[in-house]
């Protein structure tokens, strides 16, 4: 097949390099490979508007336009791979509805004001199977008007893989890391955002969308200024999604709130297995908050919630509100503190709580609030018919009551670390105390 080579003119002004050349516009299927930078000033720098095409960039710079490569609508059958795009106005790579069978791979991507790669569906006008893989951008995202850096709506079968976010300076704005809006049967494999700042930071966010699966994605050390840190956000029915060996490290809000995974508006049927949340630090730090209405029948299963730390407000392990029939079994809520406030391994709210849950063989240790009546292991305010079997709740300040406060006295045993040995199986829930 021929090889088109683009041709690339430049001239050198005080030290810096500057070109001013036309758009470059693929119309013609085919295997093209840059043979140098290309830059451009007030408008799209690629252009592809015909299906059938691999854009190689051989190692160049994609730079300076409006956006730097762009699929138009209606193409399928397009791989953009291996180099350079920055400096950018708008987006890195734009894929416009319509679009099928769309590979973007072996990229860096960086000072983009909007998404380093946004897929852009329209509710009459999917897209589909679009594949995005090792990318890695930095400072990305950077326009206040901006809210996310790899951003895809109305899509099926949209996978990203080996991603890496990073970098990201958005003091005015709230930046989703990764968005998926209305989108299903997605998959996310391999991603880290990680030391990015923005007023409000949410690293996976999704809305409406439904029968995904996510592993092994990290969020670590991002800083919200002046609004919410959240590490995964499910809202408007997102449902029926699998999130496995995902983890929150160190996500922070100076003056506002900061949780680990939630879902509110309907969200249910969602699975989180062997995930982990880890020193969140925020006004009040919830780790996973089911809040409704109508979430209901979420499963979290193996999961660690440890040395979490709120200033002000609660600090909570499990929070449970207007959602009702879900599991929580074999996790761990501890060594999580409020300064100046309550702290509870698991709480099911006073205003609304949630029913028929089932909660199976957990661990609730040393949560300490400001105070010893502030301190809990389980605090069930609200909420009927649930079930508590073979779970401990450990040294939740130094009140017995609240190793177990609001559950059925007859379902919990109160012993004393040296006498812990002598329970007679079967047992239901030990709450231990100094």
């Amino acid at each position: 097949m021929k090889r088109k080579k683009i041709l690339f003119f430049t001239a050198i002004i005080f030290s810096f390099w500057f070109c001013d050349i036309f758009s470059f516009t693929i119309n013609r299927p085919g295997r093209y490979v840059l043979g140098d930078d290309i830059i451009e000033i007030g408008i799209d720098v690629i252009s592809i508007q015909t299906s059938n095409v691999i854009l190689d960039l051989a190692q160049h710079t994609v730079a300076g336009g409006i956006n730097g490569i762009v699929v138009e609508a209606g193409n399928s059958g397009i791989v953009i791979q291996n180099g350079f795009v920055a400096g950018l106005l708008n987006s890195g790579v734009l894929i416009k509805e319509n679009c099928n069978g769309i590979k973007v791979e072996r990229l860096q991507i960086a000072e983009c004001g909007g998404p380093a790669v946004e897929i852009l569906g329209t509710s009459t006008a999917q897209v589909s199977n679009i594949f995005v893989d090792y990318i890695v951008t930095s400072s990305c995202s950077l326009s206040p008007l901006s809210s996310s850096v790899f951003s895809a709506a109305y899509g099926k079968t949209v996978v990203f893989t080996d991603i890496v976010v990073n970098g990201v300076i958005n003091p005015l704005g709230t930046v989703s890391l990764v968005k998926l809006d209305h989108c299903n049967e997605s998959f996310g494999v391999n991603i880290l955002g990680t030391n990015n700042t923005a007023a409000g930071i949410v690293g996976m966010d999704m809305i409406n969308s439904s029968s995904c699966v996510f592993k092994n994605c990290n969020f670590s050390g991002n800083l919200a200024l002046t609004g919410d840190f959240c590490g995964y956000r499910l809202t408007d029915s997102s449902s029926l999604n699998i999130f496995e060996d995902c983890r929150i490290l160190a996500g922070k809000s100076l003056v506002a709130h900061t949780r680990g995974f939630h879902t509110a508006n309907g969200c249910s049927a969602n699975i989180f297995r062997q995930c982990s949340i880890n020193a969140l630090d925020g006004v009040s730090t919830y780790g996973f908050a089911f809040v409704g209405p109508a979430n209901d029948c979420n499963i979290v299963r193996d999961c660690f919630v440890s040395k979490n730390f709120s200033s002000t407000g609660s600090m909570v392990g499990f929070l449970i509100e207007d959602s009702n029939k879900g599991k929580i079994v074999r996790s761990f809520a501890g060594y999580n503190m409020s300064s100046d406030g309550l702290a509870a391994g698991l709480q099911f709210t006073d205003s609304l709580g949630g029913d028929f849950w089932n909660i199976l063989e957990n661990e609730f240790l040393q949560n300490n609030g400001a105070t010893a009546s502030d301190s809990y292991g389980v605090l069930l305010q609200t909420g009927t018919g649930s079930v508590f079997i073979k779970n401990i709740s450990s040294e939740n300040g130094t009140i017995d009551a609240n190793q177990f406060s609001g559950v059925p006295v007859t379902a919990v045993t109160l012993v004393t670390p040296d006498t812990i040995n002598t329970i007679v199986a079967p047992w239901t829930n030990v709450g231990i105390v100094p």
